[in-house]
């Protein structure tokens, strides 16, 4: 039999099994769908935050709505994708959709808030503009309301598009406009006073009503240079035609509004009288100078209305005027009228508290009394130190005070009469500061042109200008004097500058030829090439015997033969013996000039070296140096006899020969303790002085000549050269002595001055003589001592190149002929040539 088993146990079993592995299901199920939620919810939340900073971001709130949607929507639905439970899914997606609505209201709840806002500050920003407009002192009053109107407008639309509560509305009307109108005040008060105190001048009045902006450049139309005028006054002086578009400077506008106030106040005066003008009071007489300038002139209804000297017909009248071409310009006429009036009060300083009128009326009165320490101020130091630097510098760096800042500071009749002075002041240093370049007759005429003339009011002020003018004079000649050069340096830029670069080959002698120029020019008589302390610390070097007697001398010769032109070399050496340096070393500088360095230090220690204080007996007296000096180079027509011009020379060779007697004499006495006899000594100490040197004369030459030439040059060249250049003495004689063209002839003037000049210069011819003058010749005219002139007035100097061209031309030589010439045909062909030359000669000399 086959038994049956219980099996319920294991089928309890397998239920149990079954029910546990379905909860573990389950258990895991709840566990996927946690995670997948937890997934979505996460994304969702990024995603709305990724909206929101994208939002944030891009600040486009126009669309705001519609992108919030489509994004709030794509989140929710990326996120429920992630849940894998199609039931919870659906369940999800659908209470997300809540969140979803919510987060799209926020967004756009948030951008209506900023796009409010925004349009708050645009809002804001554009009264902020028009108020400055509506505050700013120097914006026309046509400007000024149209912002006002353009602030009340935009507050009223905003209110009415609910931009702005009622609250918030009045509040900015307040703070745009009533608060506006008390900073206008206190801007005003400071920058034009008059405008709030009533008392302006017609500057700062015309300043007002024509809208002048403070910036640096103004456009002609912003800056009207006056009714229907198309010019402007620029500030060097010239006028100049402008148009729409052209930019203006502010001190060519300034300049150009004060001319035209002065000139329509001069035509306001003209039409009622001065009587008449002068009884009004100032802030009438600013108006107007504001009617003429809008008019051109002061229509005839307002001249009858001064002339009554009422001041409330006056301001009626100016309120009835017309405008051009029939308009009415009623607003500027009530503003005049209610200055003429008194009652410069705007429409809205009237618009204040009593309160708010007190704080800038006080505010104001601070400021003008401010002002007008300052501008007194200003023009102390003005008056202080303007004249004193244009009398140093010719400019002044600071700012002239005007008429009208005198006028403000000190009254009227005070003010201009203290202008007055000032300005008389300033031109008198002008004038002297003009004498730096002025010769000495022309500060003369300028002296003498200020002398005074007037006996009432004027003539202190022109006293003190004539006392001002000649201690000028007398402190500019003193300057001059007292040192030439420097002063010409401060007083000619050029002559400055050339000194600049005084170590620029050829600059030194270009700033002593510009120096010496401008001393002529001057007409200073005693020229000094180099200022007074150069000179002073080179003598003062040369006489220091601390130094060596060669750092002595080349301290000395460098700055003299810094120049080659012999005429500075002298000027220069003449103002180095007055401030001390021996005049006995002339000569050694001259050696040196001519490159004998040997001679120049020979005769440098001549001069430096007192003989009479060496040691040792002296080898011959001074008396007996003198003696063999004068017979051997002094004697007539001896070197030192041609050498200086001793039988008739100038005032200048006498002085030069005093100078080198003293200098020959101790360097004969230093030769003769070195063992040479006096006469040999004399003939060295000659030779350095002079150089190797011979007397020429003009004898059997048919030319009279008293020159040096060098020992071992042909003197039979020189002298035929001079003999040939007597043509062109006697061409220049003769135009010197032209007989004037319009002399006299009916009563033989002429012919007896033509027969007198003819006879005069025959006689030169024959009795004058060749000179040596620097590296030429001159000829002596020796009834006069001086050399004859050539076309340009100067000395008439021949060159060595000049004389050895005008020799005679020897006869071209015999051609050779077949048949020997004979002893006899030899000798009359010499005998003719030498009468050709003699008869050349004599026809020269004639």
């Amino acid at each position: 039999m086959i038994s049956s088993a219980d099996t319920s146990a294991i089928g309890r079993g397998l239920e149990a099994l079954g029910s546990g592995i379905a909860a573990f299901g389950e258990k895991q199920k709840q566990q996927q769908n946690a995670v997948d939620l937890a997934r979505a919810e996460a994304l969702k939340t990024q995603r709305f935050l990724d909206l929101q900073n994208q939002f944030d971001q891009d600040g486009d709130y126009s669309t705001f709505g519609q992108r919030a949607g489509e994004g709030t929507r794509k989140a929710v639905s990326d996120a429920a994708n992630l849940i894998r439970d199609p039931k919870m899914r659906e369940r999800y997606a659908a209470q997300s959709q809540v969140d979803a609505i919510r987060m799209n209201d926020a967004i756009i709840d948030k951008g209506q808030v900023l796009r409010r806002q925004a349009e708050t500050n645009a809002l804001d920003e554009a009264l902020e503009a028009n108020r400055r407009l509506y505050v700013d002192p120097l914006v026309p009053e046509d400007v000024k309301a149209k912002a006002r109107n353009e602030i009340i407008g935009a507050i009223d639309v905003s209110r009415e598009a609910g931009l702005l509560t009622p609250d918030m509305a009045d509040a900015r009307k307040k703070l745009y406009l009533e608060a506006a109108d008390f900073s206008r005040g206190a801007l005003l008060a400071e920058s034009d006073p008059s405008a709030v105190l009533g008392d302006t001048d017609a500057a700062a009045l015309l300043r007002r009503f024509e809208g002048f902006r403070a910036t640096p450049y103004w456009d002609v139309n912003a800056y009207r240079t006056g009714y229907g005028s198309d010019t402007i006054t620029k500030e060097n002086g010239t006028i100049v035609k402008v148009k729409p578009g052209d930019t203006v400077t502010r001190a060519d506008a300034e300049r150009d509004l004060l001319r035209r106030t002065k000139e329509f106040e001069a035509g306001a005066i003209r039409a009622v009288g001065q009587d008449a003008w002068a009884a009004l009071p100032a802030q009438a007489r600013a108006a107007l100078v504001s009617v003429t300038y809008n008019y051109g002139s002061l229509p005839s209804s307002v001249v009858q209305a001064v002339k009554t000297g009422d001041v409330e017909t006056i301001a009626t009248a100016v309120e009835g005027l017309k405008g051009h071409n029939g308009g009415v310009n009623a607003k500027r006429r009530s503003e005049e009228a209610a200055i003429i009036r008194g009652d410069a009060s705007p429409d809205w300083f009237k618009r204040l508290s009593p309160e708010d009128q007190a704080k800038i009326r006080k505010q104001a009165e601070a400021r003008r009394n401010q002002v007008n320490v300052e501008t007194r101020a200003g023009i102390e130091v003005a008056q202080e130190s303007a004249p004193t630097a244009i009398l140093n510098t010719g400019k002044y760096d600071g700012q002239l005070p005007s008429l009208e800042q005198y006028q403000a500071a000190y009254g009227p009749v005070d003010g201009a009469e203290r202008y007055g002075k000032f300005q008389s002041s300033v031109e008198t240093a002008q004038q002297a500061y003009g004498m730096r370049t002025m010769s000495a007759d022309e500060i003369e005429q300028v002296v003498q042109g200020a002398v005074p003339r007037s006996s009432g009011n004027d003539a202190a002020l022109e006293q003190a200008r004539y006392d001002a003018l000649s201690k000028a004079a007398a402190s500019t000649l003193k300057a001059r004097e007292a040192d030439p050069a420097a002063y010409v340096r401060q007083a000619f830029p050029s002559v400055g500058q050339a000194w600049q670069t005084p170590d620029q080959p050829g600059g030194f002698q270009a700033a002593l030829a510009a120096s010496i120029a401008a001393q002529q020019h001057l007409g200073i008589a005693n020229v000094k090439p180099l200022p007074k302390d150069v000179v002073s610390t080179t003598v003062d070097t040369f006489n220091d015997e601390t130094l060596t007697e060669a750092q002595r001398i080349d301290h000395v010769a460098g700055i003299i033969m810094a120049t080659s032109d012999p005429a500075q070399q002298r000027a220069i050496f003449e103002q180095m013996v007055e401030a001390g340096l021996p005049d006995m070393t002339e000569g050694a500088f001259v050696a040196l000039s001519r490159g004998d360095r040997g001679a120049a230090n020979r005769l440098f220690r001549a001069a430096l070296v007192d003989p009479s204080k060496l040691p040792g007996k002296a080898p011959a007296t001074s008396a007996e140096i003198d003696e063999q000096v004068q017979s051997t180079l002094m004697d007539e027509n001896q070197i030192g006899d041609l050498y200086y011009g001793l039988s008739d020379g100038s005032a200048e060779n006498l002085v030069r020969a005093q100078r080198d007697s003293k200098l020959l004499n101790n360097a004969v006495n230093l030769r003769m303790r070195n063992g040479e006899e006096l006469s040999a000594a004399v003939a060295g100490a000659a030779k350095d002085l002079y150089g190797d040197v011979k007397p020429v004369l003009g004898d059997g030459f048919n030319v009279n000549a008293q020159i040096l030439l060098p020992s071992d040059q042909d003197e039979t060249a020189v002298l035929e050269g001079l003999a040939g250049v007597m043509p062109q003495v006697e061409r220049a004689l003769t135009e010197a002595l032209a007989v004037p063209a319009d002399a006299p002839t009916a009563d033989s003037t002429k012919a007896i001055f033509e027969a007198t000049g003819k006879n005069y210069i025959a006689n030169v011819l024959s009795e004058g003589y060749f000179r040596n003058a620097g590296n030429g010749y001159v000829f002596i005219d020796p009834f006069t001592g001086t050399a004859v002139p050539g076309p340009d007035g100067n000395a008439l100097i021949f060159t060595p190149d000049q004389v050895t061209a005008s020799r005679p031309v020897a006869p071209a030589p015999m051609l050779p002929t077949d048949q020997p010439r004979t002893l006899n045909e030899n000798v009359q062909d010499e005998l003719q040539q030498q009468e050709d030359r003699v008869r050349q000669m004599y026809e020269g000399a004639q």
